[in-house]
């Protein structure tokens, strides 16, 4: 049998421990003729393993370990949530709102058993209990024409949460309602990570890294990659974040790429992470990082 990325392109993954992950692959074929499609993947610590596919386009994937789910969220809300390999649909619709109607969503992040996804529109979710809904409270209204909205979300806790997006949006939620927070930039941010240093990290386009954390937020000038930045994650005491084309480690206020050449991966994208792992999910090439070496998985 031949690699999964003979065949198709993957888009997400979520790493637990280093025998415990979930891949997202996408066909290359459906692709090509426009139709939304997910193959969800487990990874066993020796191989990856097929649960089902879905026809939606996966945008968060998370498992709960309280509860014991795989779950992925779709760009417009239909999702599908794993018990012990067994498949069950799930909706963000079930909350009363429509991303069909407002537009897609983008990411998400996971509080002990609680979900929460965002996404354009200024659109938040929030699933507990196997339950969604909406949870926008303090949340500005969205000009008619205008476009807004949320590409990256994060949190310290249920009280703390941070999301962040178009124009430099920043907005925070104290467990109450959100609030909107002067940003230091008004580009677009698409990833966040809550770093274990306390402070939140956000990145974007040509090489953007913005941390802050409360009312005091800074764009670093760290003028060491013009790379887009795609996706950021706290891992074993450091910052890394991914553009197209490498890993960087964030390094006395630089970004260095890291030495990823012995696995012969040459694209890269998401990153995911735990305490003993961090994993690189490119198109083509998913490796993984155990603080020392780089090991590839597909």
């Amino acid at each position: 049998m031949g690699k999964y990325s003979d065949i198709g392109s993957y888009v997400i993954g979520d790493v637990r421990s280093a025998v415990k992950g979930a891949l997202v692959l996408s066909s290359d074929e459906m692709n090509a003729r426009n139709v939304a499609n997910s193959v969800f993947l487990e990874w066993t610590g020796s191989a990856i393993k097929p649960l089902s596919p879905k026809r939606i386009y996966t945008k968060y994937l998370s498992f709960i370990e309280a509860t014991g789910e795989l779950i992925a969220v779709g760009e417009y809300g239909r999702g599908v949530v794993f018990v012990d390999g067994r498949p069950r649909d799930d909706s963000v619709t079930t909350s009363g709102s429509d991303p069909e109607n407002r537009g897609p969503l983008r990411s998400g992040v996971t509080i002990d058993a609680d979900v929460i996804v965002v996404g354009l529109h200024r659109q938040v979710y929030r699933r507990v209990a196997g339950a969604w809904s909406t949870m926008e409270d303090g949340l500005p209204p969205v000009a008619k024409g205008s476009v807004a909205g949320y590409e990256a979300v994060t949190a310290f806790s249920s009280k703390e949460i941070y999301a962040a997006g178009w124009d430099g949006e920043i907005v925070a939620y104290d467990g109450a309602a959100w609030r909107q927070i002067d940003s230091p930039t008004n580009l677009l941010m698409v990833a966040m990570c809550a770093g274990g240093d306390g402070i939140v990290y956000a990145c974007g386009r040509r090489g953007l890294l913005v941390r802050g954390r409360g009312d005091e937020w800074e764009v670093v000038d760290h003028q060491s990659t013009v790379d887009d930045l795609w996706s950021v994650r706290w891992f074993q005491g450091a910052l890394y974040a991914s553009s197209m084309r490498t890993v960087y480690r964030f390094e006395n206020g630089k970004f260095v790429p890291t030495d990823v050449s012995s696995t012969g991966a040459t694209t890269f994208y998401s990153l995911s992470s735990c305490p003993d792992v961090l994993w690189s999910v490119g198109p083509k090439d998913v490796v993984a990082f155990d603080g020392v070496q780089w090991q590839r998985i597909d």
